[in-house]
């Protein structure tokens, strides 16, 4: 009999709905030990969704065994109504391996980045809700002060463009995800990171962006400190925000 099981497992700054309680998630998880097949048509399906436990404004989403033509879709609603989808799998017999197996194996994984204020999470199962709504909430960054200027330059601050504001959010996203490469030995993260970072110089002449992208990269060369990603997340979510570069 297939089993299907969501997991609650949230961490600070998140409000709760729909989560079973924890003895019968403990039940659900010993029936799911004892399970003996696991495959592309035959799994014990699982999906959690859950807020990074070193930065609660990264939404971490994961997903284990999806049955084949299975449509798995986490849907995202923030605090002014507007709906998006922000990951979706869906495995077709053509994307599975000679011998009916997954390509790149059963678990499949995403980080997103979670703007401030409300966020109201949802997984659905073609079409149907399996998981949630839980309510992530994420605080506003506090503002930079605004530094007095001396000079008269009539270069002042300017809109972003679309790629200079993607740019600004991928410092908080490829960020996170190249600190906790970092921790685990997973290097191609930080590389990647770097990549994306110059990639944006390479586009942009705001020197309030400029200068973001470069401190990000000379803070992976001075060993990726935490406290440091936290300080280039909040000025990368600045800039996104106010759309101003």
């Amino acid at each position: 009999m297939k089993i299907i099981y969501a997991t609650c497992a949230l961490f600070a700054l998140v409000a709760t709905s729909g989560c079973a309680p924890q003895s019968d998630l403990d039940s659900m998880e010993t029936e799911i030990e004892i399970a003996s097949v696991n495959s592309p048509e035959g799994g014990d399906f699982s999906s959690t969704i859950e807020a990074g436990e070193a930065d609660p404004s990264v939404l971490e989403i994961s997903v284990k065994y999806p049955q084949l033509n299975q449509r798995v879709q986490v849907l995202l609603e923030n605090d002014e109504g507007v709906e998006e989808q922000i990951y979706f799998v869906h495995v077709t017999r053509a994307e599975l391996t000679s011998s009916g197996d997954y390509p790149d194996g059963p678990s499949f994984s995403e980080v997103f980045q979670l703007m401030p204020g409300s966020n109201s999470v949802q997984i659905l199962i073609n079409g149907k809700l399996y998981f949630g709504p839980i309510v992530f909430e994420v605080a506003q960054p506090e503002p930079e002060p605004v530094k007095a200027n001396s000079s008269n330059s009539s270069s002042g601050p300017r809109a972003c463009t679309d790629a200079e504001k993607e740019s600004a959010r991928q410092v908080s996203v490829y960020g996170y995800m190249a600190w906790a490469g970092n921790e685990v030995g997973e290097f191609d993260r930080v590389t990647d990171f770097v990549n994306r970072m110059n990639q944006g110089l390479a586009t942009s002449n705001s020197a309030t962006l400029s200068g973001l992208l470069r401190d990000s990269v000379a803070w992976v060369d001075g060993g990726l400190q935490y406290d440091t990603l936290l300080v280039l997340q909040s000025r990368g979510s600045v800039i996104f925000n106010t759309g101003m570069c």
